[in-house]
């Protein structure tokens, strides 16, 4: 049974992630992203104030760049993708004539739910535009290999000797082996060319959307947003099925928006995750604040979950709780001053204040004051032995090497400075400072 043109399951939006999965479900744009005025895009963002003046004009050039490349029209569109079918499809062949064991070393990881999905089989279930290039890389690699096992100097002439079927079902000649090769290069430059083509003429429909997912409160960049819905966008190019007789930009646009969803579900958090759960909360905000305006006040948590009526409380408030933001403080404070930190703002606790250098200072004075009514010698000993001088404790044997004394002379000259220090109008002033 055909379930329309912008029918999905959760295979269909796996973005080759499993934990990548939300239920929310595509429905065509009731009034399409208007494109035709490229121009009030771009001054309507310049306009905006969501984002810093250094990044907003690095965008605002951005925006200028891809506007350049005109808009498909439905004629063109058209004949683009029936071009692209048709070289994908050459792709396919040129693939199928390569002998399986470079073929079987060359397989990228696949989906195997979106093939199951789409009932793809053979070469078709492992190869896709976006990943052509890992399995042409791969495939140097095993030709290179292959060639050295088939047509190296230590292989014997196959004629007049008995070979192995399966060596002989894997061989093909040298000549057509490379002329496979620079045909494949061909046609898959050629599949690149016209997918760019697609994806450069349909970039200001990625700004439109972008442009309403970036504000103040955002966690990524206007272009940082235009690079995860430009991959959406790709992806969009390789789904997208001419025979519905739907227009390209209408069917791109949800995956762009689940792309650019993602990115924000995946990057705003300083823990991932899941986006069933960024989805849940989305829900869970909205029927709060539905519920805020019905009855005039902020709603409980048991009042949310009795209106959504498939959640807890329990679960509720730990799906609330989870997708918290949390503040880095190596963040910067602002895109325009990137050197500038959150950390520069809080103060630092093993830093003294200029009152707190005023009394360390202001105590050391009185305390050499009272260490200069002892001798020469017992003002020393005191201050190696208590780290006044160089912030070091010495030991008695240490003082003793250094004076060229005893160790015991050093306890000695150690006692008398203390009972000296002990005398009532030094002991008031030691107090002070303590």
């Amino acid at each position: 049974m055909d379930k329309g043109p912008f029918h999905k399951d959760e295979n269909d939006k796996n973005f080759d992630n499993k934990e990548d999965e939300d239920g929310s479900d595509f429905s065509p744009l009731s009034a399409p992203t208007d494109l035709t005025n490229e121009g009030q895009l771009i001054t309507n963002f310049k306009r905006s104030g969501d984002n810093s003046e250094a990044s907003k004009d690095e965008a605002f050039s951005y925006l200028q760049e891809i506007a350049k490349t005109p808009l498909l029209t439905p004629k063109i569109e058209k004949e683009l993708f029936a071009e692209f079918g048709n070289q994908r499809k050459d792709v396919t062949r040129l693939l199928e004539c390569f002998p399986d064991s470079i073929l079987e070393n060359s397989k990228p990881k696949v989906n195997r739910r979106r093939c199951n999905k789409d009932g793809l089989t053979g070469v078709e279930a492992w190869w896709t535009p976006m990943n052509i290039s890992v399995v042409i890389e791969n495939m140097e690699k095993e030709i290179r290999s292959y060639k050295l096992r088939m047509y190296g100097d230590f292989v014997p002439s196959l004629e007049g000797i008995e070979v192995n079927d399966e060596i002989e079902d894997d061989f093909i000649a040298k000549p057509i082996l490379e002329k496979l090769w620079i045909e494949l290069n061909r046609a898959v430059s050629h599949v690149q060319e016209t997918k760019n083509a697609i994806v450069q003429a349909n970039l200001l429909l990625v700004a439109s959307i972008a442009k309403q997912h970036n504000h103040s409160k955002s966690a990524l960049t206007f272009l940082d947003l235009m690079q995860e819905g430009s991959i959406g966008l790709m992806k969009a190019v390789e789904k997208f099925d001419l025979a519905r007789g739907f227009r390209f930009s209408t069917y791109a646009t949800w995956w762009i928006m689940q792309a650019i969803k993602r990115a924000l579900d995946q990057q705003s958090q300083t823990i991932r995750i899941p986006c069933y759960v960024g989805e849940t909360r989305r829900t869970i905000e909205a029927t709060r604040a539905k519920l805020a305006r019905e009855l005039e006040r902020e709603p409980s948590n048991e009042e949310i979950a009795d209106r959504l009526g498939n959640i807890d409380v329990e679960r509720l408030t730990e799906i609330v709780q989870s997708t918290r933001r949390t503040v880095s403080l190596d963040s910067p404070l602002s895109e325009a001053s990137p050197d500038a930190t959150i950390s520069d703002l809080l103060a630092d606790e093993d830093q003294s204040s200029p009152e707190d250098e005023l009394l360390v200072n202001a105590d050391k004075e009185s305390l050499e004051r009272v260490l200069n009514t002892l001798t020469e010698r017992e003002k020393l000993v005191v201050q190696l032995r208590y780290g006044l001088r160089d912030g070091s404790e010495y030991t008695l044997a240490e003082i003793g090497r250094r004076l060229g004394i005893s160790r015991e002379r050093v306890r000695q000259i150690e006692d008398e400075a203390l009972r000296k220090l002990r005398h009532p109008t030094r002991e008031s002033l030691l107090k002070e400072i303590l």
